[in-house]
């Protein structure tokens, strides 16, 4: 994805200790609308990742329609960390699907976006340097570049070995959002606390006495819900070794299913057989006495 201008960190954000001045009930919004003609395009700019990364841009041009989140079947972190992935076998790197990224895209919105900007002369000349400006020609254009990533198997296995920096390039990406639902690492979550602090593109309006905060990247506010439902310990993994969405939030604490598909019959017959199992070995403990 397009990478935030993050400076460096001297302590974590996340042990920090805060002092609570005032109270406020808080609700957050969306500030965007969804994106029309939306298509798949070749990667444009430089490869922020690595050199090895590959990937592809989603073009579309800025739509009128507002987003209805009531309307969302589920919410945009959990479905954005389930898009089916392919995987790159000879880098042990993974880019999201490009047609699974074109129906999130079309049902949630553009994750981030580039689009031009005639009066600020220094990022006209960014984007025409990288190649932007090819598919930015009118005022309404938009385009999202999707970058391939390290696996979430291989930062998992390599992680200890990453600098900070190195982690941090990675705070916007499904692959490490997917790591930090796994595995809770302060460094993961710290970096994700970076990238929001980094560039988060809000307003917010008090009203009533509720501090309303509108968040107009998509990208950002999956982060923000992923590190709300992480704190209340709601993200899990499904159980099931085969569940095609394992990553989803529990309803209640000793939820290990995601109750989705046939994951709940797969639960039942799981249960079957062990309780079987239990009990054909104590009959045949019986028959022997």
């Amino acid at each position: 994805m397009v990478a935030p201008q993050i400076p460096p960190k001297s302590s974590s954000t996340r042990t920090r200790n805060w002092r609570t001045a005032y109270d406020f009930q808080t609700v957050i919004g969306v500030d965007w609308t969804l994106p029309k003609d939306v298509r798949i395009g070749p990667f444009v700019g430089t490869h922020y990742i690595s050199s090895r990364s590959r990937g592809y841009s989603i073009l579309a041009k800025i739509g009128t329609a507002d987003i209805d989140p009531s309307r969302w079947k589920e919410p945009p972190h959990r479905a954005y960390a389930n898009l089916p992935i392919v995987a790159l076998s000879d880098s042990q790197e993974e880019m999201i699907d490009a047609k699974a990224m074109l129906s999130f895209t079309k049902k949630f919105g553009l994750l981030d976006n580039l689009l031009t900007s005639p009066e600020d002369k220094e990022w006209t000349g960014f984007l025409k340097r990288e190649g932007f400006l090819e598919y930015l020609k009118e005022p309404e254009d938009r385009v999202m570049p999707v970058e391939s990533s390290p696996s979430v198997e291989t930062i998992s296995r390599e992680v200890s070995g990453y600098t900070s920096e190195q982690i941090q390039k990675l705070a916007g990406t499904q692959s490490l959002l997917k790591y930090a639902w796994r595995s809770g690492d302060e460094r993961a979550l710290d970096a994700i606390d970076s990238y929001l602090s980094g560039g988060l593109p809000i307003h917010f309006e008090i009203d009533e006495g509720c501090l309303r905060i509108y968040v107009a990247s998509v990208q950002r506010l999956i982060l923000m819900l992923f590190l709300r439902d992480h704190a209340a310990g709601k993200t899990a993994i499904c159980a099931n070794p085969d569940c095609p969405a394992p990553y989803f939030l529990k309803s209640r604490k000793t939820q290990r299913i995601c109750e989705a598909g046939d994951c709940v019959g797969w639960a039942q017959r799981n249960y079957a057989l062990k309780w079987w199992r239990v009990n054909k070995k104590k009959n045949s403990g019986e028959e022997a006495e």
